[in-house]
């Protein structure tokens, strides 16, 4: 997160970077990193089935795994499988901003 509590891309490489030397076997599997995808839906999905993802620092969870999640996806894509050219972060921009209109 930056100082405003918002994700941005230097947040999210930032992240990966402090992981990447101790995790690399992970982060150049396309296998390895889909678990890591899959625990993130599971995450969100979890908070949003128990009601807890509506209002409140879990809302913010729910979001913070779905941005991860799509992250990862777009990092498998572009640096692993090679299948697009680029991230598409306009729509990690619009996952950050979710369907509340005032932000």
């Amino acid at each position: 997160f930056n100082a405003s509590g918002r994700h941005d891309d230097q947040d999210l490489r930032a992240a990966m970077d402090a992981t990447y030397e101790k995790f690399t076997e992970v982060w150049k599997d396309a296998a390895k990193l889909k678990w890591v995808i899959s625990c993130f839906v599971a995450n969100g999905t979890r908070y949003i089935l128990d009601g807890t993802g509506e209002g409140g620092e879990d809302e913010y969870a729910v979001k913070d795994y779905a941005i991860i999640a799509y992250y990862l996806e777009e990092y498998v894509n572009v640096t692993i499988k090679k299948t697009q050219d680029r991230m598409d972060w306009k729509k990690i921009c619009e996952l950050q901003v979710g369907n509340n209109p005032t932000e």
